[in-house]
């Protein structure tokens, strides 16, 4: 579906802000995630298979929270995707620093 044509110049920088506001902070959030998942496989190899189901089922609806105001805002499917992408990726790199 496309998003709602009635809405406002205004009301879309708004949706624009939000999402970015929202793809930054979830991006902070999901750091220390991988580091916990990196710090539970150490401990437990199940242990780690565990937290990282856990946190991929979590990681759902944040994605979703993500583009959803993003696509909103611009119309782009690709550009809420690749919000999302972004800030999903700082949890690999919390694992890897994890490991050094």
């Amino acid at each position: 579906a496309a998003p709602p044509s009635t809405a406002s110049a205004a009301e879309k920088a708004r949706l624009g802000k939000m999402g970015a506001l929202t793809s930054v902070a979830i991006a902070l959030h999901n750091f220390p995630e991988g580091l916990a998942v990196f710090m539970g496989t150490l401990a437990d190899p199940s242990l780690g298979t565990a937290i990282a189901i856990a946190v991929a089922l979590h990681n759902m609806p944040e994605g979703v929270c993500v583009a959803v105001p993003i696509y909103h805002s611009s119309g782009s499917k690709a550009r809420g995707f690749v919000y999302a992408l972004l800030s999903g990726l700082t949890e690999p790199i919390g694992g890897v620093l994890g490991y050094g």
